[in-house]
């Protein structure tokens, strides 16, 4: 037929642009063409040869293809034989070292198309095409972490590139062949000792200059009067003292270590002023004696509020890593564009990386997407333990030691179907952590006595067990999977700890309830300020609903990227929800009404509040003030911000949980007095849900508004 119903490649040169002209219409090599490749690319001085980079490119598509083929019986990307699209010798200013899978084809610049990173990037396209994982916060960690695994699967399976020494480290161990500059000897820490409230280990990253941190430099932490930014000489003496200073760019940072070290510092501490990086002190002076080492702008605040109570005394100290020779378990070893490997599946600390979810180099800000390219080293150590097993006893196969191991090897084959199926079958794009917990169990239990099928396509004799199973339980718990990262102090939209309805002494009178279990008569659904693009949608009573409630609920979308908002169409609306004429009887008054609501919204631009109408009058904006728990938790962006959202400008519940794709329930209580809720009055409540013309169209999994347990009710002694 002419057509390719399996294995489908199509490679270009990118000829050192961007994209380069010569996509999708005129390939360097298409499946069928002879391998090696011997069509004529073009050359760069200064660059890896072209021929090799694209032959990278066309052989570890292949090995991908057959590691989801042969293994797992999926036919391509999309599961239907999709071509495997790529572009080799892309280069930008900016964007170069680095590859990338765009949602259609991978890019790949000069120096970066080894095993790994091919492999990596196109499990991306598995991923959309499977779970969907959306590229924010942890689901966005686990996008990033499952190409990882992919492209060290492959690397681990072909025997080509950099394999050896490949011996299993101990735990929290670095490689000394990870970077060619050998900076894995600078790995330093600084830690807190007094006073208790923030004592502890603080991610920093060790300076490129100065000694290495091999003992513990200590004390006391002090700011400086003189000259805040150390970029002139300092005054006031800082002998035995380790300087924090801010790095703010007004000079070089060496110039700030040695204008400390004049003064007899003992150490300096450079603090980040960009809440979202955290860089590496660079640079080059030989005359600087004393370590240094760069923290984040979170940590540095928390270091300098310390101060104004009290004195702070630390350390920089040795990271506690040992380094030894294998290249099991590097990212990126064969690629000489980034000068050495740039993650560390093993020992992920050893690329201040989190290894689990309460570590210090755990990612809490919203740069990075949220951190997937940092947090991603927690299932990827996850994986790497269940793979290889922890080993205290640094590989020597000694059987009395790994008898003590904690975690025992179920081998590559087991680990990379679990994955799979958690990846197929159970994860959603909003997964988390937590979720992707469950995900392993489940299918861990799936496959039990199950023969699976090797990486040759052919069934094997490998099954797994019950223990298998175990040992998935027991990296999950090593990685700390199910625990929240705390230390982030994400907030949610909605409190958790709502008051009693009614207080003490006092008995809850309902004047109106609705769970929405039964019929739901008189309330009536509409929508407004709609585009001719408007794709329908209103309010509808589901019984799907998220963690934390049962039964039915009303449930107002707010999705992301329909109809014609991709190509520039307007989808604005605000979608009502509007109760039955609610009777105030005689004796009822000082009336309050309580809400249980669940809210995941495009934040500041999508959200929703309530109106009320007395007596048939006009409906009301409730403000704020008159909320006695969970108030609005946002002001929406104005029309003269881009918000094209009717409701922009106005208060309202807007947003998703701090650190995650959801947002989950909570409880608003109203005080309806200030709105003429007297007896004999009658009032209607409204739900409004406002969105701009393109929804919740970015990253974030927008779900909508849930409405739920809507009671008016009046206390009484």
């Amino acid at each position: 037929s002419l057509v390719n119903d399996e294995l489908d490649r199509r490679v270009y040169d990118g000829e050192f642009n961007f994209l380069g002209a010569n996509y999708p219409d005129n390939p360097f090599w298409v499946e069928g063409n002879a391998f090696p490749s011997t069509g004529t690319c073009v050359e760069m001085p200064g660059f890896p040869p072209c021929q090799g980079e694209a032959n990278s490119v066309i052989q570890t598509a292949k090995e991908t293809y057959n590691l989801f083929f042969k293994t797992f019986g999926r036919d391509s990307i999309d599961g239907n034989g999709l071509a495997m699209d790529a572009i080799f010798d892309v280069y930008a200013p900016g964007f170069c070292p680095n590859a990338q899978w765009n949602g259609v084809f991978t890019v790949f610049c000069p120096g970066v198309s080894d095993d790994e990173t091919v492999g990596h990037e196109f499990g991306h396209g598995y991923t959309q095409y499977t779970a969907g994982l959306f590229y924010y916060y942890q689901s966005g960690a686990l996008n990033e972490a499952y190409s990882d695994i992919w492209g060290q699967t492959v690397d681990q399976m072909n025997g080509r590139g950099v394999d050896s020494p490949a011996h299993q480290r101990t735990d929290g161990s670095c490689s000394k062949l990870a970077d060619s500059t050998s900076s894995l000897t600078r790995i330093g820490e600084l830690s807190i000792a007094q006073p208790a409230s923030i004592a502890g280990p603080v991610l920093s990253r060790a300076a490129g200059f100065g000694p290495v941190i091999n003992k513990a430099f200590k004390g006391n932490i002090t700011t400086l009067a003189s000259n805040a930014n150390g970029c002139t000489t300092i005054t006031e003496s800082l002998t035995g003292k380790i300087a924090i200073i801010d790095a703010d760019g007004a000079c070089a940072e060496t110039v700030k270590v040695k204008n400390a070290q004049n003064r007899g510092a003992t150490g300096v501490i450079l603090a980040e002023i960009n809440p979202d990086t955290l860089g590496t002190p660079v640079g080059v002076d030989p005359t600087i004696t004393i370590p240094s080492v760069k923290i984040p702008l979170v940590e540095s605040m928390t270091i300098k509020s310390a101060l104004v109570s009290g004195p702070v005394f630390g350390s920089l100290q040795p990271g506690g890593n040992v380094v030894d020779n294998s290249v099991l378990w590097l990212l990126g070893e064969d690629d000489p564009g980034f000068g050495g490997t740039i993650r560390d599946m093993w020992n992920p600390n050893c690329k201040n990386h989190p290894d689990k979810v309460s570590s210090h180099n755990y990612w809490c800000f919203s740069g990075d997407s949220g951190g997937v390219h940092r947090n991603s080293g927690i299932p990827n150590r996850l994986y790497a333990l269940l793979v290889d097993g922890s080993n205290p006893d640094g590989g020597k196969g000694d059987d009395k030691n790994n008898n003590k191991d904690k975690i025992k090897a179920i081998g590559v084959l087991k680990a990379a179907h679990i994955h799979f199926r958690a990846l197929s079958t159970y994860l959603v794009p909003t997964s988390d952590f937590p979720q992707f917990a469950d995900a392993l169990t489940r299918s861990c239990d799936d496959l039990q006595g199950v023969k699976l099928k090797g990486f040759d396509g052919k069934r094997s004799n490998e099954s797994i067990s019950k223990n298998d199973c175990k040992q998935v339980a027991a990296a999950i718990a090593e990685v700390e999977l199910r625990t929240p990262p705390t230390q982030c102090n994400f907030q949610p939209v909605l409190a958790k700890n709502p008051p009693p309805l009614c207080g003490a002494g006092l008995t809850q009178n309902n004047v109106f309830t609705d769970s929405f279990e039964g019929s739901v008569a008189g309330w009536t659904i509409s929508h407004s300020g709609q585009t001719p693009d408007f794709t329908q949608r209103d309010w509808s009573v589901v019984s799907a609903l998220p963690p934390g409630h049962t039964g039915k609920a009303f449930f107002g979308p707010d999705p992301a990227e329909i109809g014609t908002c991709l190509p520039g169409g307007d989808e604005t609306v605000v979608l009502h929800l509007e109760s039955p004429l609610i009777t105030i009887p005689a004796g009822a008054s000082n009336l309050s009404l309580s809400f249980d609501h669940y809210v995941a919204t495009e934040p500041l631009v999508d959200g929703g509040n309530l109106r009320i109408s007395v007596n048939g009058g006009p409906y009301q904006l409730v403000q704020a003030s008159d909320f006695i728990y969970n108030p609005y938790n946002s002001v929406l962006l104005t029309a003269g911000d881009g918000n094209t959202n009717p409701l922009a400008g106005q208060p309202a519940f807007s947003g998703i949980d701090g650190g995650s794709l959801n947002g989950s329930w909570g409880r608003s209580i109203v005080n309806l007095a200030p709105y003429g809720a007297t007896p004999g009055s009658s009032i209607r409540l409204r739900f409004d849900l406002g969105q701009d013309g393109c929804t919740g169209g970015y990253a974030e999994n927008i779900l909508g508004w849930y409405i739920d347990d809507v009671q008016v009710y009046q206390c009484k002694p």
